[in-house]
């Protein structure tokens, strides 16, 4: 009995290391946090304040520990590119800096944290920048993204972008208006791609990936310009939540058009060991998930090249699940939450549902989902980046 109650004991302990209050109540937190950590670690802060026609005080914040003795490898973790989902990512950034910084062997390896990437969304509870645009279909080297088109996008776009004021978080007229288009003819295939790749002619549609560069991709390619070229290797985590089975952590591998043989391989080899069980590979092609375009993973490694030793990832901690009710019912949330930011509201009481479930989509308010990722970016951060640290 005495050995089971000390096991017990133990097991609580455990378990009651793990704790929510990483996760900031609002943007003004979490900036604060971010920063006073940062200083505390010893960072080299910067900020870049965005521009904005109802509020002068939004910056995405920088904080940069260089190699105690010589640049060779570099870890980048970026947070908030979609605005609600800055609460997970900055609360594995505050993670970060408390438990895991002084504790890495940074000999020869450097931080680079990016935090709230989209202040204006986190701010005001969009997933899109101040102009509507999805910032992680904006980023590219070159402006041939603005050029791609998306028929499927367009051929539904009085389902995706419908006009007039919203009047309910009601599924049923949603449904009906997809079943239509398919009768119609449109493939299955044409309507996935159409909704979810990015899309760059209807501004006030969702998926809009702009029609030029934001400030915060000519932000993104200043500093990686300024900072990547001095390091041979690169693990780049960019956070997010939504897309997935609730509570579990999804890699999803990206960027292999610019990476080299060498980077995959290293790739494999620090994340996708199949004993690992905290988290599951996830690709395009896995179902539930969907290929982009003018995302972080391809940007990211389209400005490193071929020649350095790359592993970019989207770690996606998911919230709603992946059977085909969940999603119909994530993707109704966006679509009211857009409607209702360019139609408005039939009365406030609808307002505040399709707003709270929309935030909801992206940051539960559920204790259980927020420890369970707290214990897998535990393990991504004391376990899978020191692999990434003492490879040679």
């Amino acid at each position: 009995m005495r050995i089971v109650f000390v096991v017990a004991v133990f097991s609580f302990l455990s378990i009651s290391t793990y704790s929510i209050e990483y996760f900031p109540k609002n943007y003004k937190e979490a900036r604060k946090k971010f920063i006073d950590l940062s200083i505390a670690n010893g960072g080299q802060l910067s900020k870049e304040l965005i521009r904005s026609k109802i509020d002068n005080d939004l910056t995405i914040d920088v904080s940069y520990f260089p190699a105690k003795v010589k640049k060779e490898k570099i870890i980048i973790i970026t947070s908030g590119i979609h605005g609600p989902e800055s609460y997970l990512g900055s609360a594995a950034q505050i993670l970060f800096l408390s438990k895991y910084l002084d504790k890495m062997n940074r000999t020869n390896t450097s931080v680079l944290l990016v935090h709230s990437l989209n202040p204006y969304g986190f701010k005001y509870g969009r997933r899109t920048n101040e102009d509507n645009i999805d910032l992680n279909r904006n980023l590219s080297i070159d402006k041939d993204i603005f050029n791609i088109k998306n028929s499927g996008h367009s051929s539904m776009l009085d389902v995706l972008s419908p006009e007039g004021e919203v009047d309910s978080m009601f599924l049923s007229n949603f449904i009906w208006s997809l079943i239509k288009k398919l009768v119609s003819g449109l493939a299955i295939s044409e309507v996935r791609n159409g909704i979810t790749s990015g899309q760059y002619k209807h501004p006030k549609s969702i998926y809009f990936g702009g029609t030029d560069f934001s400030q915060q991709r000519n932000f993104l390619m200043k500093l990686y310009k300024k900072v990547i070229p001095a390091y041979s290797q690169v693990l780049a985590l960019d956070l997010h939540t939504g897309l997935g089975e609730k509570g579990t952590l999804h890699l999803i591998s990206g960027g292999k058009d610019y990476l080299s043989s060498s980077s995959i391989k290293q790739q494999q080899k620090t994340f996708f060991d199949k004993s690992e069980k905290f988290y599951k590979l996830t690709t395009a092609d896995t179902p539930g998930f969907y290929s982009t375009t003018g995302d972080m993973n391809d940007f990211l490694a389209s400005i490193c090249g071929k020649e350095k030793l790359v592993v970019a990832l989207t770690a996606e901690f998911g919230t709603m699940g992946l059977s085909l009710p969940r999603q119909i019912q994530s993707l109704n949330r966006m679509i009211k939450e857009n409607q209702g930011h360019f139609w408005g509201y039939s009365d406030n009481s609808v307002k505040k549902t399709v707003k709270d479930s929309f935030i909801e989509l992206f940051n539960p308010d559920d204790e259980e989902w927020k420890l369970s990722v707290i214990r897998s970016l535990d393990r991504i951060f004391s376990t899978e980046l020191n692999k990434f640290v003492e490879t040679l």
